[in-house]
């Protein structure tokens, strides 16, 4: 049960991780072109 925890943290982080850094860098391009 632990582990399953932790592993579903560590994706969840994960996820939040790369779609912030997608949106940053969305945005910045965005920004760029205005």
């Amino acid at each position: 049960m632990i582990l399953q925890k932790l592993y579903k943290i560590m994706v969840i982080d994960l996820m939040l991780a790369f779609y912030n850094g997608h949106c940053k860098e969305f945005k910045g391009e965005h920004h760029e072109k205005m």
